[in-house]
């Protein structure tokens, strides 16, 4: 059981780095996991691909990173909790307007390439404990853990990815980035 965390211990542990680091990231979750669920689970009375769980890590994810790079600071009359709302909340729309948008994809063009899709989020989720996939999610490289955490974790289409990285000169253009995330999923299933 972790100890209560006050907001700014929060931010002066995630700052250290190392267990405590690891001991403010589980006091985050555990803090504010009940507020969260209750802001997501209206969102999610429909089946859907992610959990709310999954929203709070990339919440958590998202705050983690704010403060290490001085994005986020503690101001008075504010709380953790109150930016954790607000962040859970942008998460939740860009991931509830993206799997709108990629099921309107997948209704009109029903390519094979979102079957393979589907089958490795299927499997993961189902077959591989978290310690499993993130020792695969190191495995398939720097490019390829983007690749996939764009598309899964952030819920960029495949032409918002290929704008990025393209712009950032990591490829050519959006066949490269199509053919790149295709070979990043086969490069998956042959380590499940």
């Amino acid at each position: 059981m972790a100890n209560f965390f006050s907001d700014s211990e929060i931010v002066f542990a995630l700052k250290a780095g190392g267990k405590q680091q690891d001991d403010a990231i589980y006091a985050l979750y555990t803090q504010n996991k009940s507020l969260l669920l209750g802001i997501l689970r209206s969102s999610f009375k429909i089946e859907r691909s992610k959990t709310p769980d999954d929203i709070i890590w990339e919440t958590i994810e998202v705050f983690v990173s704010n403060v290490l790079s001085e994005k986020f600071s503690l101001k008075e009359n504010t709380s953790i909790s109150a930016y954790l709302r607000v962040v859970s909340k942008n998460i939740m729309m860009k991931y509830i307007s993206s799997e709108e948008a990629r099921s309107m994809r997948e209704m009109s063009y029903g390519a094979d390439n979102e079957y393979i899709d589907q089958d490795v989020s299927v499997m993961i989720s189902e077959s591989e404990t978290w310690n499993r996939y993130l020792e695969i999610f190191e495995q398939i490289g720097k490019n390829c853990k983007r690749i996939l955490q764009m598309v899964y974790g952030l819920g960029y289409s495949i032409k918002e990815m290929a704008n990025v990285l393209v712009e950032e000169g990591l490829y050519e253009n959006e066949q490269v980035v199509r053919n790149a995330k295709s070979k990043c999923l086969k490069n998956i299933l042959t380590k499940i």
